[in-house]
């Protein structure tokens, strides 16, 4: 009788073993969870923001981009377009100094948290700009030139503070038609890289 129910019992678990009604347990799904990184509406690879050799963040024109602490966004902003040697209306208008007018038109917003980071303010002028052929510009682009090309109801305020959104215009003196403009935080949380001229700009 003893031999009989080892039996039964092993063979129960043979076919319990080879049973095709079993389900594997579910297994995490493999994608990388989002993050308030500071690169805005940019796609993510699992390697992180695109970067240039530079190490600066390689922003697009129309893409909303800005940067992070601590998982809090501090700053978001925008380049609507960048426009090469347009048309001036300043009512005191002259000629670049330099060789061309760019101008960097813009959207930008803080957070109140701003004023919890170590310097608690945000400038959106603050552009360095490098030439096709990867040569940094000699001297700086704000010349007397660019300051009168627009309007200055058009131009963007050059320092932001907390909780503040700003749209306007920043007017670049600057050496060659083409190359790069680096958006340079003061407070040295990210830069920002733009490609000029773009294919949405329009004289």
């Amino acid at each position: 009788m003893k031999k009989t129910v080892l039996i039964a019992v092993a063979s129960l678990a043979l076919l319990t073993g080879c049973s095709s009604t079993d389900e594997p347990a579910a297994s995490e799904p493999n994608v990388p969870p989002a993050t308030a990184d500071g690169n805005g509406l940019k796609s993510q690879g699992l390697d992180g923001p695109e970067r240039s050799d530079r190490g600066n963040l390689i922003a697009e024109v129309g893409k909303a981009t800005g940067y992070s602490i601590d998982g809090t966004q501090i700053v978001d902003f925008v380049v609507t377009s960048i426009v090469v040697d347009p048309v001036c209306t300043g009512e005191t208008a002259v000629p670049p100094e330099n060789g061309h007018f760019v101008v960097v038109n813009m959207e930008v917003s803080t957070a109140p948290e701003l004023a919890d980071d170590k310097n608690p303010y945000f400038m959106p002028d603050n552009f360095d700009v490098i030439a096709a052929n990867g040569t940094n510009m000699n001297g700086i682009p704000y010349t007397t030139a660019a300051g009168s090309c627009l309007p200055s109801n058009e131009m963007i305020t050059m320092t932001m503070g907390p909780g503040e959104k700003a749209a306007g215009s920043v007017v670049l003196d600057v050496p060659t038609p083409s190359g790069t403009l680096i958006l340079d935080d003061f407070a040295d949380n990210e830069n920002w890289e733009f490609e000029y001229p773009t294919a949405t700009a329009a004289a």
